[in-house]
């Protein structure tokens, strides 16, 4: 669980800096993006600890309660449980949506129609025409 925590808070600091709308760090959007990535998957990783340290309590508490020459405390499962399940599962999401917003620097392919207009003739501009005094602001077309 502290693996999770400090996973947790380095992808924190990692995504604030890879928010395009902060200066920190690289100014550059492909290293933004990377950076974004690097704390998406520390997201990930973050949730599977979660994941991993609560389910394993869980067993513990289970294999505890139905064992019945246990002598101690018999604990049942409770909210901190769940919600130990629902943070892991928030953060897997959470690192999952932030790994996709990552767009490489390859340029987008084309569906192979190249429309490069060239013309031996030079382009004209239209503009319209000057407004004469006799007509109105409210002239409708």
């Amino acid at each position: 669980m502290i693996i999770a925590l400090i996973l947790g808070l380095l992808a924190v600091i990692l995504a604030t800096m890879g928010l395009k709308c902060t200066k920190l760090g690289s100014t550059s959007e492909e290293s933004k993006g990377k950076i974004s990535l690097t704390a998406g998957v520390m997201f990930i990783l973050s949730g599977l600890c979660v994941m991993v340290a609560v389910s394993w309590y869980a067993a513990r508490v289970v294999q505890e309660f139905n064992n019945p020459f246990y002598g101690g405390t018999k604990y049942e499962l409770g909210a901190g449980l769940y919600l130990g399940w629902a943070a892991a599962a928030l953060a897997i999401l959470g690192g999952g949506i932030l790994c996709t917003s990552f767009k490489s620097s390859r340029p987008a392919k084309t569906r192979g129609h190249d429309y490069n207009y060239s013309s031996s003739q030079p382009q004209k501009i239209y503009r319209s025409a000057p407004a004469s005094e006799n007509s109105t602001s409210k002239a409708y077309v």
